[in-house]
């Protein structure tokens, strides 16, 4: 009986020594477990903290980037705009003096034409006066015979022929000065129309500076 008693005691202290190691074991791999699960939290947060520095990072990188850009585009357009601002004031500079000069000369051109109106209006007097003479020097002609008899009166009327001839001789050369007179005109009319289109074109430079500002 106390044998049976001891071995039954024994196994039920050998049962509880299995009970306890298989606890501790249980226990171990339950602390190995927890930490494995506490690493993957602590590596799954590292990740996404990781992650998150490399977004802001690349982010601020990118905004850099782009105020970079924008300063490099700004300081561009600035620059072409003040190219484009010094050619037009520039090239207003000059229209201004070419249209000082051409005023100038349009100025000169009118009071030019003024003379050589007056000049075509005496040449078209002294053209009326060759006419008359025409037919004075006809109607002497035609009276000549009658005169010939008279000797002091034929020795006057030759002095009255070599006058209208040197007269007539004038007359052709105010003619073709009339023709010259008459060319010039034309050529000055030309150089004012010249004028007014330069004053075309800086009328179209100013609507181009209107709308660069």
């Amino acid at each position: 009986m106390k044998t049976k008693s001891k071995s039954y005691q024994k196994k039920k202290l050998q049962n509880f020594d299995k009970l306890i190691k298989k606890r501790e074991g249980n226990a171990i791999k339950d602390r190995y477990k927890l930490k494995e699960q506490q690493f993957d939290q602590t590596l799954q947060y590292q990740m996404v903290k990781h992650r998150e520095e490399l977004n802001n990072l690349k982010e601020n990188q990118d905004k850099q980037q782009e105020s970079l850009e924008i300063n490099q585009i700004t300081a561009i357009n600035d620059r072409l705009t003040n190219e484009i601002k010094t050619e037009i004031t520039r090239m207003e500079n000059g229209l201004k003096l070419d249209f000082e000069t051409n005023s100038q000369q349009t100025d000169d051109l009118q009071r030019q034409i003024s003379e050589l109106t007056e000049k075509i209006h005496c040449l078209c007097k002294n053209q009326l006066i060759r006419s008359e003479l025409t037919v004075e020097n006809r109607n002497f002609r035609h009276g000549k015979a009658k005169l010939i008899h008279q000797p002091d009166n034929v020795k006057f009327n030759q002095k009255n022929l070599l006058k209208q001839k040197g007269i007539m001789k004038q007359d052709q050369h105010r003619y073709k000065m009339n023709i010259l007179i008459k060319q010039r005109i034309s050529h000055y009319k030309w150089k004012m129309l010249s004028i007014e289109n330069d004053k075309v074109e800086k009328n179209q430079l100013n609507y181009y500076k209107i709308i660069l500002n």
